[in-house]
Parts: structure tokens; C-alpha cells; sequence
């Protein structure tokens, strides 16, 4: 029988660190992110474009920045220039934003593993 352990990404100022999801129940006590956590796991997670090329453009996104969560980057970009990068400013937008790109990045692994079981299975 194999046991998933489930494993949040905690993001600190300094570095990233993986926890598991029952520690922070146990310890921490936080709920929320424990069942937001178990739904990016359960749950297809379908990446759908929220911002059109023409608004990446007006906004001026670096190419390599033009992806499933653009529409993140953008307000993060304007506060971090509005508030002239102040590191202790815009940790709301960037939070969400490493978020989608995480959530994002474990979409690409999931469909990867995915495909290659169907080919191992043909």
C-alpha cells in the first residue's frame, strides 16, 4: 500500500521550505491552507489565461513572464514600482503570485507523470 505525504510549500523572507501538511494541523493549528493545500492535490487544476496578449503587452511583461499567471504579475510589477521596491511592500501579490506559479508548476509534474503512465500502460 503506498502513503502520499502531503507537503506544503512555506514561503519565509530568506528561503522556501517544504512542510509536511500534518505538522502545520497538528502544531500550527491552520486549517485553511490544509484543505487548500488537499485541493490542488485532489482536484484537476485546469490553468486557464486571464489577461490578453494585448494587456501582457501594455504592461510591458518580459516574454519569458507571459504565462497561466500573468494576471498576478501585473499588479505585483505596478505596486513594486509604485512603492519603488520597498522589500517590506507588495508581500500580498507576491505571495499569490509564487502561489499560481507553484500551483502552475505542480499542474506541469502531475500531467507529465500522467503521460507517462499511459504510455508505460499502451
Amino acid at each position: 500500500m503506498e502513503v502520499r505525504l502531503r507537503v506544503l510549500r512555506v514561503f519565509s523572507f530568506m528561503c522556501t521550505c517544504y512542510v509536511p501538511t500534518s505538522y502545520l494541523l497538528k502544531v500550527l493549528g491552520i486549517v485553511g491552507i490544509y484543505i487548500q493545500a488537499s485541493k490542488m492535490v485532489d482536484e484537476k487544476f485546469e490553468p486557464v489565461m486571464k489577461v490578453t496578449a494585448k494587456e501582457m503587452a501594455d504592461a510591458k511583461l518580459p516574454l519569458a513572464a507571459r504565462d497561466y499567471c500573468a494576471h498576478l504579475l501585473i499588479p505585483l510589477l505596478k505596486c513594486r514600482k509604485d512603492t519603488y521596491y520597498l522589500p517590506w511592500k507588495c508581500h500580498h501579490e507576491k505571495h499569490a503570485w509564487d502561489r499560481c506559479q507553484y500551483d502552475d508548476y505542480m499542474y506541469r509534474v502531475r500531467e507529465k507523470e500522467r503521460r507517462k503512465l499511459q504510455q508505460s500502460a499502451e
